[in-house]
């Protein structure tokens, strides 16, 4: 992804689907206005701690991907409505996603090594869809 594509300042959608991009380059953060981040069916493995920047976006899809960890940073994504992390290899949830109180629907499924959900997906009071399907949670918290 060019460098260059980070001064655009006013950019509401970027999509990079079915690409060979292996992480999302330094500069995410300049992206202010950007309220829908779909990077699909790539090789990503790692998701910047600058995405926490982003505080217009309401859609991020990063799903069919290499991420195994997600940043605790993702819990500043105060406008956050839909969040899609399926089919990765995401080993566990930060307890900050309980910070994202507008979030509706949160996709989870397809990672296998999660086998347990923070206690704090309580405060998600809004959310209406939480998919597990191909994860290893044997538990909801209380």
């Amino acid at each position: 992804l060019p460098q260059t594509v980070y001064s655009l300042t006013n950019l509401k959608s970027l999509s990079i689907n079915s690409s060979t991009i292996y992480k999302i380059p330094d500069g995410i953060e300049n992206l202010k206005n950007l309220e829908y981040l779909n990077i699909l069916n790539n090789r990503i493995y790692d998701i910047p701690k600058g995405i926490g920047e982003l505080e217009n976006l309401r859609d991020l899809y990063l799903q069919f991907n290499q991420i195994s960890k997600i940043p605790k940073e993702i819990g500043n994504l105060k406008n956050l409505v839909n969040l899609d992390l399926s089919s990765n290899e995401i080993k566990e949830i930060p307890k900050e996603i309980g910070n994202l109180e507008k979030l509706t629907k949160l996709n989870l499924s397809r990672n296998p090594e999660i086998t347990e959900l923070p206690e704090e997906i309580g405060n998600l009071k809004n959310m209406v869809q939480l998919k597990l399907t191909g994860t290893n949670v044997t538990k909801l918290p209380e």
